[in-house]
């Protein structure tokens, strides 16, 4: 699968840590991740004893994908595992972008079912803009949250990085209102002027000049 750059969507934003850090969702794409949810969360809350220890992976390793329970809603959602301890491993929710650290016995290995969907969380960085000092303030992250949190947005991808981060720009089309333009007029950010990058990236198709809507699920900062 390719992204074409420039192509637009309609996105949400599911985590962000700030503007320069955060993960999207396509909009179109709720209602498989949606079904995708109840199957892993019905799979894995009906295992027995015997299957539950089954399945508890014996060693783990670096970049292994896995399901594990998400401590604030406790529900089963698909991970990659990010770093290995003697006792914890840190997980990345794959379909949303946010880390959690959890026991190795919490760790189950992914059903082959549950594959088939493409991790859904793309990694972002807000283009335009870079932060007043060297990272960005906690009111320009809370400003960010403000404008994206919860709302369907349409995302233009301008550039990426070969680490797969793509730079865009978001818009609220209800009010059309330029997320970058207000961290700018606000203060909180410095206008960059970046060019925008014809190419293809191998990591989730997005049809050329086509349009997603998605939702802010989670947040950080900008």
């Amino acid at each position: 699968m390719s992204i074409s750059l420039p192509s637009t969507s309609d996105v949400v934003v599911s985590h962000l840590d700030n503007p320069s850090n955060f993960y999207i969702q396509f909009a179109n794409s709720h209602s498989q991740l949606q079904f995708l949810g109840e199957q892993i969360n019905q799979h894995y809350s009906c295992l027995s004893d015997i299957e539950d220890t089954n399945i508890t992976p014996t060693s783990i390793v670096h970049g292994a994908v896995c399901c594990t329970r998400f401590a604030q809603d406790n529900l089963w959602y698909r991970g990659k595992v990010l770093e290995v301890t003697q006792n914890e491993v840190v997980i990345q929710y794959v379909d949303y972008g946010n880390r959690e650290t959890k026991s190795a016995s919490e760790i189950k290995l992914m059903h082959p079912n549950f594959y088939a969907l493409p991790a859904q969380a793309i990694r972002c960085s807000l283009v335009g803009v870079a932060p007043k000092q060297d990272d960005w303030s906690v009111e320009a992250s809370q400003l960010f949250q403000s404008l994206t949190f919860n709302k369907l947005l349409q995302c233009t991808f301008i550039n990426s990085q070969d680490n797969g981060v793509f730079f865009v720009s978001l818009i609220d089309p209800q009010t059309n209102i330029n997320v970058a333009q207000v961290l700018i007029n606000s203060r909180y950010a410095n206008p960059v002027t970046v060019t925008p990058d014809k190419k293809k990236i191998n990591e989730i198709e997005i049809k050329s000049k086509s349009q997603e809507n998605v939702y802010m699920s989670d947040i950080r900062n900008p």
